[in-house]
């Protein structure tokens, strides 16, 4: 078996490790590091792009589940690019969350305007390559990853004002 279709598998047991996880655990530590494991995994197969044809790229993604996910090279890229936006929405969410928890003073506020910008332009960025890829494509995206239900999902994302 090669490099290639150890981490496709590897990649896709994520993917099923994270669909193991109940509703309650969305954006969990336990969910969290998984998506973090899912996108170490996705930036060795860009390592591995180059030395594979599109042609053969298709066919390791075919003996896995992830042919609808990864259907195309470029798309390991591009859900790198989505989980790094998930994962720094989660990040600054989380920490507004607490602050507004825990401890609200003067200086509190400045880290809360600044963490909720950051949540908002992380939210924008996914928006925009969500837009970009398609209804069919994100849904594939957002269910692999147990994003569905969420403020992630397309219908919130996407909602046209």
């Amino acid at each position: 078996m090669s490099v290639m279709q150890r981490t496709l598998v590897n990649l896709d047991m994520i993917k099923d490790d994270i669909a193991m996880l109940p509703a309650h655990a969305y954006a969990s530590a336990s969910h969290q590091k998984l998506v973090r494991q899912y996108r170490e995994l996705l930036v060795s197969i860009d390592a591995l792009l180059p030395q594979v044809t599109e042609k053969q790229f298709r066919t390791f993604t075919a003996q896995t589940e992830l042919c609808h996910l990864l259907s195309q090279k470029q798309m390991v890229g591009v859900q790198q690019k989505m989980i790094s936006s998930v994962l720094a929405y989660w990040d600054a969410d989380q920490k507004a969350q607490g602050i507004l928890a825990a401890e609200f003073d003067p200086q509190a506020d400045k880290r809360l305007d600044l963490l909720q910008v950051k949540a908002v332009r992380a939210k924008s960025q996914l928006k925009t390559v969500a837009d970009a890829m398609g209804k069919a494509d994100y849904q594939a995206f957002v269910s692999a990853l147990g994003l569905a239900g969420t403020e992630l999902e397309w219908s919130q994302l996407c909602a046209r004002e």
